[in-house]
């Protein structure tokens, strides 16, 4: 559905054929939204409020359950709509997929760390020879390795910390 689309409805008992004018997307149920005068003219009656919203205080599921039934028991109350069931299977979805990222993070990490390992055993000795005027210098092949190792750890740890900040700081402005 989009703007601009029309929908057939049912409204007291008549059909209507109301303009969409906008959609909001909501995760925990569909509503229609009409102001006075376009309820009156769609459906040619006048307007009486049908819905009362309530939002509790103490929305543990026990409690929301539990006044819902206290609410159909009402004599002018004909429905409870509740939302807590959908609310329940959302938050059950975003820990799994929270739980997932945390894995892939974690498994993509090992790769990384052999991968750091092997480039520094391999360039080692193709540094060690390009450095040789450093040995020319005095520096004995210890001093060197040293050298090369210390560089190596000192840019993995900025990148990964860098990384790790601007992953961080990503994953909490998407869920905004």
């Amino acid at each position: 559905m989009k703007k601009s689309d029309s929908v057939k409805l049912k409204i007291n008992g008549k059909k209507v054929r109301v303009k969409v004018s906008g959609v909001a997307e909501m995760y925990a149920g569909h509503f229609i939204y009409m102001t006075k005068a376009y309820y009156e003219r769609a459906t040619h009656d006048s307007y009486q409020s049908n819905v009362t919203i309530v939002r509790l205080k103490d929305q543990d599921v026990k409690n929301v359950e539990n006044t819902a039934v206290d609410f159909i028991k009402l004599p002018d109350v004909y429905n409870v709509s509740q939302n807590t069931s959908l609310i329940r299977q959302l938050a059950s979805i975003v820990d799994s997929l929270q739980m997932v990222m945390v894995i892939l993070t974690f498994l993509s990490v090992l790769p990384a760390i052999v991968i750091f390992y092997n480039l520094t055993n391999i360039n080692v000795a193709e540094r060690i020879r390009e450095l040789s005027t450093v040995k020319v210098l005095g520096f004995h092949n210890r001093e060197v390795t040293l050298y090369i190792y210390r560089k190596t750890i000192v840019l993995s740890f900025v990148g990964i910390v860098s990384g790790l900040f601007s992953g961080r700081s990503r994953i909490k402005s998407s869920w905004r």
